[in-house]
């Protein structure tokens, strides 16, 4: 359920096989993603440190973790989850993190550095590197102001991913417009978004409407509406669009 959007309903289940004794270390990390996913951080927290097992491997939870740490605002505790996640696995997985926490320090150019390394980590251990590690070095693209590598980047993607990339290309259209302040670009790439996918980058739609409110000349019809929208979509997000699929 939580990978198809319905996260309300997996919390439920995750609970129930709670309640009914199951104490695994997947229940656990799972509760914690659901909870991160609605912006319950603290919860997310407690979840995720209850899954730290002395006697499994524990790199997925310091991977959570570091996710959640960063959405709490707290760097310290989050590079230190990183350390831990070193050194359980000093490979793709880890430079995959490792560029996701630069880049919520918009240290653009260090992120993009580490997810060149996972990826090229990935080939040489004959490893497909995965989806989510592009999207990534799309966003350090496009955040680093390298909007003509990102539209290449784009082309990239679609190749190598031919079917994943459908859920993502608007996405992708609508990340760019914005960089290059074409936000009603943006904003006609969001409205073509699934409701779900749409729910989920509730932030990237707030910074198209916003951008038009303040760049274009708006009729009254227009800004009323978006203004609205733009209330509606503060406060339903909490964590940052990014993160949903990283």
């Amino acid at each position: 359920n939580r990978k198809i959007g319905e996260t309300g309903k997996a919390i439920e289940n995750y609970e129930q096989a709670f309640s009914a004794g199951r104490r695994g270390q997947s229940i656990y990390r799972e509760l914690a993603q659901c909870y991160l996913i609605i912006g319950n951080k603290d919860k997310a927290l407690k979840f995720a440190q209850d899954a730290i097992s002395p006697t499994r491997n524990n790199k997925y939870v310091y991977d959570l973790l570091v996710k959640i740490h960063l959405a709490l605002g707290d760097i310290k505790s989050a590079k230190e989850a990183l350390e831990k996640l070193r050194l359980s696995e000093e490979g793709p997985f880890y430079y995959h993190r490792e560029s996701h926490f630069y880049y919520r320090q918009h240290d653009y150019i260090s992120a993009l550095e580490s997810i060149e390394i996972a990826i090229e980590s990935a080939d040489k251990r004959l490893a497909t590197p995965v989806f989510e590690m592009y999207v990534l070095k799309f966003f350090c693209l496009v955040d680093d102001g390298k909007y003509d590598d990102a539209d290449g980047f784009i082309k990239v993607i679609k190749n190598k991913f031919p079917k994943k990339i459908d859920g993502m290309i608007l996405v992708l259209y609508a990340k760019i417009c914005i960089a290059r302040k074409l936000y009603r670009k943006a904003y006609e790439y969001i409205e073509k978004m699934q409701t779900i996918q749409r729910k989920q980058w509730a932030t990237l739609e707030s910074t198209a409407l916003n951008g038009m409110i303040e760049n274009e000349t708006l009729n009254d019809s227009e800004l009323k509406t978006f203004s609205v929208r733009i209330k509606n979509l503060e406060t339903r997000h909490s964590y940052d669009d990014i993160d949903l699929i990283l």
